[in-house]
């Protein structure tokens, strides 16, 4: 038996136990939670449901468009998902709306606080409420609409099949659940500075929105564990 086949045989029983564990069906779980939190959330703006929006009155809601891009961050997790284990289908398409929708609104934002330019699509999502006695800027928090520009590019990435696509999951995972632990630890010290609470630059970032980033951390590290042969058979297979 050469190297070779040795190599394969290897690679075949490693795929084999990856496949027989709960590892690969996490990405996929947390992605529909991703999803319910965020409808749940938009469901919380639309029919004026505090609950939905924070869980805890005095709690920072989660921004209309905050949620927006959760919902299209976990049809990007799931959809990435599939492509890494050899399920093609209409991922493609699932990318491309939720990595667009997401382009779109990041651009916006960061155009509208880059230039202090107001843009006809704001004024669907940015105001002011009073919630107990406390005034909440309801434009969304620059670091989580920084996370979700980052999750489009691996989206983006996962529809092309970029050969660097791996490592590059691995360093915005890294990034977002930094970013979405900082938030946690802010808010339980109530240093303002470690939610992106910072006047004339970004709004607070929710409560509930860094335990999510921390959650989308942990899906791109183990889609960085993944083994390449069911991402490598996609990308071949599409190229026939």
């Amino acid at each position: 038996m050469s190297d070779d086949n040795c190599a394969q045989i290897i690679v075949l029983f490693y795929d084999i136990i990856y496949l027989m564990s709960f590892r690969h069906k996490i990405p996929s779980l947390i992605a529909f939670i991703l999803i319910l939190v965020g409808f749940l959330v938009i469901m919380g703006w639309i029919f004026n449901v505090s609950f939905l929006r924070s869980i805890n009155p005095l709690w920072t809601p989660m921004k209309f468009v905050t949620a927006v891009c959760f919902m299209m961050s976990g049809l990007i997790i799931f959809a990435t998902n599939r492509i890494f284990h050899g399920e093609f289908n209409i991922a493609p398409l699932i990318l491309s709306a939720g990595s667009l929708t997401i382009i779109i609104l990041t651009s916006v934002f960061f155009a509208s606080n880059i230039f202090n330019i107001p843009v006809g699509i704001e004024q669907l999502f940015i105001g002011e409420i009073f919630l107990k006695g406390k005034i909440y800027n309801l434009q969304p928090c620059t670091a989580s609409m920084f996370n979700f520009l980052l999750i489009a590019i691996v989206g983006i990435m996962s529809m092309h099949k970029i050969k660097s696509h791996k490592k590059i999951i691995l360093i915005v995972g890294i990034l977002i659940g930094f970013i979405g632990l900082s938030s946690i630890i802010g808010h339980i010290l109530r240093v303002p500075f470690l939610y992106f609470n910072i006047y004339g630059f970004s709004s607070a970032m929710s409560v509930i929105s860094g335990p999510m980033f921390v959650l989308i951390g942990m899906v791109f590290y183990l889609l960085y564990a993944c083994p390449l042969n069911n991402f490598t058979k996609v990308k071949n297979e599409n190229q026939i």
